[in-house]
């Protein structure tokens, strides 16, 4: 059953965000949206999208960089996701929805759980995300984009927000990765944490990735 509040969805202009979406809706009945890294649609993420698809996901990414270029509250971010989830549910039928960020993309969506609305979350089976940082500040900076590792100095702290998490959570990391979160959510209810070979790219085997995604 959806949760999909009529008038919200058909105010909604996916025109006015920065969207790539599936040209088929899948065969699942789970809806995926996958968040880009601070590098936007890269090559990388073009790639993790083609695996989803390949597995029957209809696949709804928002581009990050482009997203947040200016600087987002939690909250808003939390009301435009929603918003975009709602949509293609109803647009696809699509009673389900997983969460996949990535990098800076994971780093934001650690915030969703908190924030969405209570119906929304019944529908949000779980939340996947891959590297995410010790904190953000829900905006892109040309620092970052050069920086490599941790991001420790954000505004907002990304490791009290999964403490006693209302969904399912897989975070994964590349065991070359030095990031904090790692041992810090290893025992945590709810949070199932995968490590895998590589670095931030995880050696780009996205079967082992999409492997984890369906467990």
């Amino acid at each position: 059953m959806l949760f999909c509040n009529p008038a919200q969805a058909q105010n909604f202009k996916p025109e006015e965000m920065p969207l790539s979406v599936s040209s088929s809706h899948g065969s699942k009945e789970t809806l995926m949206i996958y968040l880009t890294g601070d590098g936007g649609m890269n090559g990388f993420s073009k790639s993790f999208i083609h695996a989803l698809e390949l597995q029957g996901y209809g696949v709804v990414a928002l581009d990050s960089r482009k997203y947040f270029w200016n600087e987002k509250q939690p909250s808003q971010f939390a009301s435009d996701l929603e918003q975009v989830a709602k949509y293609y549910q109803k647009l696809w039928n699509k009673p389900f929805v997983e969460v996949i960020g990535y990098s800076f993309g994971a780093d934001v969506a650690a915030f969703l759980p908190k924030k969405i609305s209570s119906g929304f979350r019944s529908e949000l089976k779980k939340l996947v995300l891959l590297s995410p940082s010790s904190s953000t500040d829900f905006v892109i900076r040309l620092r970052d984009l050069l920086a490599h590792g941790d991001s420790t100095d954000g505004k907002y702290k990304t490791a009290p927000e999964l403490q006693k998490p209302s969904v399912k959570i897989t975070c994964v990391f590349g065991k070359d990765e030095t990031l904090f979160l790692k041992d810090r959510l290893k025992d945590v209810d709810k949070v199932t944490i995968k490590e895998i070979p590589g670095d931030h790219q995880y050696q780009k085997d996205f079967n082992l990735l999409m492997k984890i995604i369906n467990m």
